[in-house]
């Protein structure tokens, strides 16, 4: 028993680590830059914890907009990424908690 519990620990331990990794990537650390938010997008899907709503680029390309819903355990986690990307891009950010969804712009660092 006391070695599923620390199994179980473990495994639950490596997800907070991903997850962490997983919001300083869709957050940029404040700034989210288009490359790394698509990228976190698709580490997301694939760990099953954002769900992409809408996704707009620009017509110039310099900045995309998005939507997405991230799954209740992402959130908690991301919940201090997502206020200090808010708090950087006043109002290019919005945070629903109720419905766990973020939206805001990302700009493109490569142009």
């Amino acid at each position: 028993m006391k070695q599923l519990r620390r199994t179980i620990r473990r495994i639950l331990l490596e997800n907070q680590s991903h997850y962490e990794k997983l919001a300083g990537l869709l957050t940029g650390n404040g700034s989210p830059d288009v490359a790394s938010v698509d990228q976190a997008i698709s580490l997301g899907e694939a760990l099953e914890c954002i769900e992409p709503i809408d996704i707009m680029p620009s017509p110039t390309g310099y900045r995309c907009y998005y939507e997405l819903i991230l799954s209740d355990e992402f959130f908690v986690v991301a919940k201090p990424h997502l206020t200090k990307m808010k708090a950087n891009l006043l109002d290019n950010c919005e945070i629903f908690e109720e419905e766990r969804k973020v939206a805001f712009v990302a700009t493109n660092r490569s142009m």
